[in-house]
């Protein structure tokens, strides 16, 4: 009886951890979804600071680059990438830690700016 119970709770266990882990991937994905090509980069700093979590590391990669990390844990990452033009949101899309084909099935749309006549 005293292994099923132990059984029982670490499945418990397991599931709890990984719905902690969802939400930090969820996270991101609100962001993402709260986002609209075109605003500014004050707009973009608004939507965060209402997402600031302990979970979330940020890097400014550069002037026109913004990348948002959470661990999910077993090595995995969710990255949120935003990139600005002219102070401007131009993209914005949510991959995993191995390149741009690491895309999570439930993730929302990518962003981009429409493309302007005559570019």
């Amino acid at each position: 009886m005293g292994i099923l119970v132990a059984a029982f709770l670490l499945t418990v266990g397991i599931m709890g951890e990984q719905r902690v882990l969802a939400r930090r991937r969820l996270a991101l994905y609100q962001i993402l979804q709260e986002l609209r090509p075109g605003i500014t980069r004050t707009e973009v700093e608004a939507v965060l600071s209402r997402h600031h979590a302990w979970h979330i590391d940020r890097f400014a990669n550069s002037a026109d680059r913004l990348t948002l990390v959470t661990s999910l844990g077993g090595g995995r990452s969710c990255i949120l990438t935003l990139r600005f033009s002219d102070e401007r949101l131009n993209s914005a899309r949510i991959r995993g830690e191995n390149g741009p084909g690491d895309v999570f099935p439930d993730a929302p749309a990518d962003l981009a700016s429409p493309v302007k006549e005559g570019s």
